[in-house]
């Protein structure tokens, strides 16, 4: 069937109590998701539960903070923040040399630019 790719967890119940089942589904990879405070009525007495939950087809759970904060850092690594100078400089050449037609008179004279990334010359104190 088609729509089984679109369920990404599969969810249960369980009373606190029961502690065969919840070694029976942790052993099966299922995860406490939540605590359930008074959820089950078993006789007029109110029983405390779990919800376990079990990620197929791609699911996760939800992101937290931490996952925020690593996913922002992991971009902005790969962004490669120092080659934007050198970036910007090579831009800049490309277009004085499409506007300006002598400005390639420093390529061809063997003059070159320092490409050095992220360094900047420390201040005299």
């Amino acid at each position: 069937m088609e729509n089984e790719d679109h369920c990404k967890a599969i969810y249960l119940h369980v009373l606190t109590t029961n502690n065969t089942a919840i070694h029976f589904y942790e052993n099966r990879d299922f995860r406490q998701h939540n605590y359930l405070p008074y959820y089950y009525s078993i006789r007029g007495v109110l029983i405390d539960g779990f919800t376990y939950v079990f990620y197929i087809n791609g699911g996760h759970p939800p992101w937290t903070i931490f996952d925020y904060i690593q996913h922002i850092g992991s971009t902005l690594a790969s962004l490669s923040p120092c080659s934007i100078p050198q970036r910007l400089y090579r831009q800049a050449q490309s277009l004085l040399r499409s506007l300006l037609p002598w400005s390639n008179i420093a390529s061809k004279t063997g003059i070159q630019y320092s490409r050095t990334m992220c360094s900047f010359p420390r201040e005299n104190r």
